[in-house]
């Protein structure tokens, strides 16, 4: 799935984010439809595998499983929606992140 945005991001509309948000989520969902228990059990090797913002040790080079790929997926989608225009017209707080 490819998907290009404009050079002029201001462009975007709410409604484009949501179309692109409802395609990716599509897309994956058909992917894990297809997948069986060792691909959701797999744990892979990764020697380059390196994320400066997870806890120091085993997790800062640790290859992503496919059940850790769902979670940052989900997690993004809910901080996406937490940062909405809907919820900042209810007054809602949201930090963001660090």
């Amino acid at each position: 799935m490819t998907v290009t945005l404009p050079a002029d991001t201001d462009t975007v509309t709410t409604e484009d984010l949501r179309r692109f948000t409802n395609a990716m989520i599509d897309r994956a969902q058909g992917l894990l439809r297809r997948c069986q228990d060792v691909d959701v059990t797999f744990l892979p090797q990764d020697p380059l595998a390196h994320d400066p913002g997870a806890e120091p040790g085993h997790e800062q080079n640790a290859a992503w499983t496919l059940g850790h790929i769902i979670v940052h997926m989900t997690a993004s989608a809910e901080e996406s929606a937490a940062g909405s225009p809907t919820t900042a017209a209810h007054a809602a707080r949201f930090p963001g992140r660090a």
